[in-house]
Parts: C-alpha cells; sequence; structure tokens
C-alpha cells in the first residue's frame, strides 16, 4: 500500500493481517501481544514515574529557594550586623588587629546589655480582693506590708509600702492595693539573667 492509502484501509490491512497470523502461527501471535501490552504497561509505569519523579524535583526545588532565600535574608543580617561592628573596631583601635578590636568592642556591648545589668529597685503593686460588705472607701496611710520575690527557699527581692488602698466594689467584695517598692538599701542587686527561669 502506498502512502496515500486512507488510514482505514491501513487499519483493515493490519488487522487481516493479525488474523492470517493467528491462524497459522497462534504462538508468534501471543508472543506479539504479550510484547505489545508489556510495552504498553511498561510506558504508562514509567510515565506515572516520571510525574512523580517532576512533582519531587519541584518540591525540592521549592525547598531549595526558599532556603536560598533564607540564607540570603541571614547574610544581609549578619553583614548589616558586623559592618559597622568592624568600622567601629577601626575607628576606636587604630593599629590593631580586627580581630582583637572586634573582640574589645562585643566585650564592651556584652557589658552594656540590659538584661545582663543588675537590678538595682523594683516596684510592684499588688491587688487583694476579699469577700466583704463593709463599706470601704479609704486610704491607709498607716497599713502597709512587704512583698518577697523568691526561688525555692531563697529570697531574691524584697519591697515594701507604707500604706494602701481599700474600696468596696459593689459586688459584695473589697478590693485592697498597695504599691511596694524596694529601698535602695534594699537586697544586693540582681542579674537579670537570676529571673529569667522563676
Amino acid at each position: 500500500m502506498g502512502e496515500h492509502t486512507p488510514l482505514a484501509d491501513r487499519l483493515g490491512a493490519e488487522v487481516d493481517a493479525f488474523f492470517r497470523l493467528w491462524k497459522n502461527r497462534r504462538w508468534l501471535t501471543v508472543i506479539l501481544l504479550l510484547f505489545v501490552v508489556g510495552t504498553g504497561i511498561v510506558s504508562i509505569v514509567g510515565w506515572f514515574r516520571r510525574g512523580s519523579q517532576i512533582e519531587t524535583l519541584k518540591s525540592e526545588s521549592r525547598e531549595l529557594k526558599r532556603d536560598i532565600r533564607q540564607l540570603e535574608s541571614e547574610n544581609k543580617s549578619l553583614r548589616e550586623t558586623v559592618a559597622p561592628l568592624i568600622t567601629r573596631a577601626a575607628k576606636e583601635f587604630p593599629g590593631e588587629e580586627i580581630n582583637t578590636s572586634l573582640k574589645k568592642i562585643v566585650n564592651r556591648l556584652e557589658k552594656q546589655n540590659p538584661r545582663k545589668q543588675p537590678i538595682a529597685s523594683a516596684t510592684a503593686t499588688v491587688v487583694l480582693t476579699v469577700q466583704s460588705d463593709d463599706n470601704v472607701d479609704a486610704h491607709f496611710m498607716d497599713r502597709g506590708g512587704y512583698v518577697i520575690f523568691g526561688k525555692g527557699s531563697s529570697s531574691l527581692l524584697q519591697a515594701s509600702s507604707h500604706e494602701s488602698w481599700g474600696h468596696q466594689t459593689g459586688k459584695g467584695a473589697v478590693r485592697y492595693r498597695g504599691i511596694f517598692t524596694m529601698p535602695a538599701e534594699g537586697i544586693k542587686p540582681l542579674e537579670y539573667n537570676n529571673w529569667a527561669h522563676l
């Protein structure tokens, strides 16, 4: 058949040839069928695998891009932090090695860190509510108290007040309030880190 033979005719000729082969050489036809079916199955499985691999690669590509953006951001942040330090170190300690001058700058900044400064004073407002119908609305200038902050059995900070206030809430309760301060001659100042896990 020529190249211009209609597709239907060519298909019909192929089917006729297949049936002739089936009549004359059945075992060869079975092998041919198995080969065609097997090739089709392998192609379909390969197609699904390629699709799965493509999705995996896309996911890995997205994660890689995200990691790259994060690294770029961290790198930029690091540059913005280190560059001023290097400039400051070179300005304040001219002639010294950059590592030595940087250590001096970092040590000074660590000492100035507010979280590492000692607590020299403290104020605490304490509110206490008690069930009572008493008609209280007063400033008690001679009735104060103490408040102590501790960790375990150790006292960390003590504050006191010589006055307090009382007020009837109108709901069968009286609310007492006091403002407690740590005097300058109070407990030895404590570093912030001692309070971090109270």
